[in-house]
């Protein structure tokens, strides 16, 4: 296996993505925290806090791996699919989930 590089940092940055009618919407990276798999350093998980232009703050829980394809190929790359959701539900799924011994 090859060296690693360190886990880019996102705060601050401006993402512009397209809701669900086609239109733009954007967002800003404003805090996360990072933690690599434990048993696969080349996977790292971010708990992302975003704030949305209509000031409406969400998590979001998404990941990274290092790339294997050519263009990403020893970089971190994001993994596409990734759920964004309010701190309150996250916050009632983490206390069902813990009523329900999920971990």
């Amino acid at each position: 296996m090859s060296k690693i590089p360190p886990l880019p940092s996102h705060k601050g940055h401006r993402k512009t993505i397209k809701d669900i009618y086609g239109k733009s919407v954007s967002y800003t990276i404003i805090d996360e925290i990072t933690h690599k798999q434990s048993d696969n350093p080349e996977k790292a998980f971010y708990l992302q806090k975003l704030k949305w232009d209509d000031g409406t703050i969400e998590l979001r829980l998404c990941y990274y791996m290092i790339g294997k394809k050519p263009r990403m190929r020893g970089k971190w790359a994001y993994a596409q699919s990734a759920p964004m959701i309010s701190p309150v539900d996250l916050r009632s799924l983490l206390v069902r989930a813990k009523k329900q011994k999920f971990f």
